[in-house]
């Protein structure tokens, strides 16, 4: 009985490693693929209506595009065409181009032709996010500072949504929407002081 014990455990080993052999046998390995080299700098024409307010559809598809090509190439990004330009459109992009969202990818870029516009980007700070293909103007780059304070600040809250409804709209605006802004933004300030700084300051 025992012999017989002894001669089933030993096919049964020898079954499974024949089995274990085929299977390596038939294996087929992948074919090797070499990775992909980024490709040099693919220009990217920037919407003349560089606006999510009044150009919503156009910017989507525009920012689509964008982290499509992302993908294989750099990004030569062409604003010289641009002849309107508002903040929420200019904090999109940097967030889309940010190196957390494309970290092997180098962007850089153009002036607009239009003064208006021109002046809104120098003074977005955009160009710290981006190398601009042309020599930049001194004395007002990155007006749009950090602010560092302690306390919740009702005025800069305010100040915030006049500047905003003034690139938006043309003019300073208080309405039911910008009260409901105002409290986010108190809200936010504590929220931030209270939960995101770090002890003792």
């Amino acid at each position: 009985m025992r012999k017989l014990i002894t001669q089933r455990r030993w096919k049964d080993y020898l079954r499974r490693r024949q089995f274990s052999e085929s299977c390596q046998r038939t294996r087929v390995k992948p074919p090797y693929r070499a990775p992909k080299r980024r490709q040099a700098y693919r220009n990217l024409r920037v919407p003349i209506e560089f606006s999510f307010i009044h150009n919503a559809e156009v910017m989507n598809e525009f920012l689509q595009t964008l982290r499509f090509y992302a993908k294989t190439s750099h990004i030569a990004l062409d604003l010289e065409d641009v002849i309107e330009i508002t903040p929420e459109a200019i904090a999109a992009l940097v967030a889309t181009i940010s190196p957390s969202s494309m970290p092997d990818t180098n962007i850089r870029g153009n002036l607009p032709f239009d003064p208006d516009a021109k002046r809104i980007l120098l003074e977005s700070g955009f160009f710290d996010h981006v190398r601009s293909i042309t020599e930049l103007p001194k004395g007002h780059i990155g007006k749009i500072k950090e602010r560092k304070s302690k306390r919740v600040e009702p005025k800069t809250a305010w100040e915030l949504i006049e500047c905003g409804t003034t690139q938006a709209f043309g003019v300073k605006k208080r309405s039911p929407s910008t009260r409901a802004a105002y409290t986010t933004l108190i809200e936010l300030m504590g929220n931030t002081h209270n939960h995101a700084a770090k002890k003792g300051k």
